[in-house]
């Protein structure tokens, strides 16, 4: 009784991973688009300077 338990509660876990891989995935894509905004601040700062 207590092994089909355990699957469901396996598969939740599972299920509960992949928001985070997922998220971590926007995190380093949100890095690198804050590396190609503050490079292009500093561009444009330079420019107007």
């Amino acid at each position: 009784m207590k092994m089909p338990e355990k699957k469901p509660a396996q598969n939740r876990n599972h299920a509960a991973i992949i928001p985070y891989i997922q998220i971590l995935e926007k995190a380093a894509t949100a890095e690198e688009l804050q590396k190609l905004y503050r490079s292009n601040m500093k561009k444009l700062a330079s420019g107007c300077m």
